[in-house]
């Protein structure tokens, strides 16, 4: 469930190669597919997938583990424009961009704040293996 699912269904619907539904998922424009057709691609995929998450939250809460308090959004496509939006609408339970640089220090004169802070979801995996030790 993710970002290969929302650029396999652009491509299936405007009949376009992986590449190009690959760029119109991360924002780009192509020549020939109306921004509104897309965006309607976009918001029923993305509903499909918070449906799914609410699946699998009321599976969760309704076995022994208990409830969920708070969701944490990793990898590039939960910055797909309209996925947190319906993700929320669909759970009732805080969500937030996974941050791994939060606790890390770093020289804002050197790395932009802001750029990390959009990137920080997507470096989720990453960065979370460069902080392991070796024998982790």
């Amino acid at each position: 469930m993710g970002g290969n699912q929302i650029t396999e269904e652009i491509q299936k619907h405007l009949s376009i190669s992986y590449e190009e539904a690959e760029k119109l998922k991360c924002g780009e424009q192509i020549e020939g597919v109306d921004p509104l057709v897309l965006n309607e691609i976009l918001q029923k995929t993305l509903a499909n997938i918070a449906a799914e998450i609410q699946r699998s939250l009321d599976f969760f809460t309704s076995s022994t583990y208990g409830e969920i308090h708070h969701i944490y959004l990793s990898g590039g496509s939960s910055r797909v424009k309209g996925f947190e939006e319906n993700l929320t609408k669909k759970i009732n339970v805080p969500i937030e961009f996974i941050n791994p640089f939060k606790a890390i220090k770093y020289n804002e004169n050197m790395f932009d704040s802001e750029y990390l802070k959009e990137l920080a979801p997507a470096a989720a995996v990453g960065v979370g293996l460069a902080l392991r030790s070796l024998n982790d």
